[in-house]
């Protein structure tokens, strides 16, 4: 996806630089977690290979009660164990462990974790967005560099686009991923996540995740 022009780019704020806007998302993005306290969803876990073959599934209800970590509960697993068991399962292992504490904090969007830079303006999904370009401030597998799509009237991510900023393990190397958001209700949530990496051995991969069914507040499912 093209960056705007340098004439657009020129046309924003000169009062305001990357560093600042993202303190100002990260302040917007605290309050709306604070005011998130309970919330569920389904997931659908894909992981295809370099034909485009399905070779693993998995739906999951994910439920989050705060303070308490995010709990994943299997609906439905189909196609390779060994997928569910080296991709799936602990995907959701890590983001339990990663809702709450410290490790929350070390992969939050902050200007603590991240060094931007505000690039300029472009249309995503029909709003008007600011383009942020980032790099890690740290080696870590849970940060990422690359570009960060910002919403223009509500200051929340809608789109980050990059690779890790350190390969999450041995076994996978040239990860690309981008990850979508939506709004609902007011909230900006998880829509999709896409990432294509070279797994040794097995060759390319492309894992996507699906995020339907919100349900927010008492509304969570149980």
């Amino acid at each position: 996806m093209a960056l705007c022009s340098a004439a657009v780019a020129a046309n924003l704020s000169g009062d305001v630089s990357g560093p600042e806007l993202l303190s100002e998302v990260a302040a917007r993005s605290q309050i709306r977690e604070s005011q998130l306290l309970k919330y569920s969803a389904v997931r659908i876990y894909e992981v295809k290979n370099s034909a485009g073959r399905v070779q693993g599934r998995s739906k999951v209800l994910v439920r989050y009660d705060w303070p308490n970590p995010k709990e994943f509960k299997i609906l439905e697993e189909e196609g390779s164990h060994a997928i569910e068991n080296m991709v799936f399962h602990p995907l959701m292992q890590h983001e339990e462990r990663a809702s709450t504490g410290e490790e929350r904090e070390n992969s939050a969007i902050v200007p603590a974790n991240y060094d931007v830079q505000l690039t300029g303006e472009e249309e995503l999904d029909g709003r008007r967005c600011y383009v942020l370009t980032a790099r890690p401030r740290r080696q870590d597998k849970d940060l990422f560099e690359g570009t960060i799509w910002v919403d223009a009237e509500d200051l929340a991510v809608v789109q980050i686009e990059g690779q890790p900023a350190k390969n999450p393990s041995f076994w996978v190397r040239n990860v690309h991923f981008v990850r979508s958001y939506r709004k609902i209700g007011g909230y900006w949530l998880p829509r999709q996540d896409t990432s294509v990496s070279d797994v040794r051995l097995f060759g390319r991969r492309t894992l996507t995740i699906q995020y339907e069914d919100y349900a927010l507040g008492e509304e969570a499912k149980r």
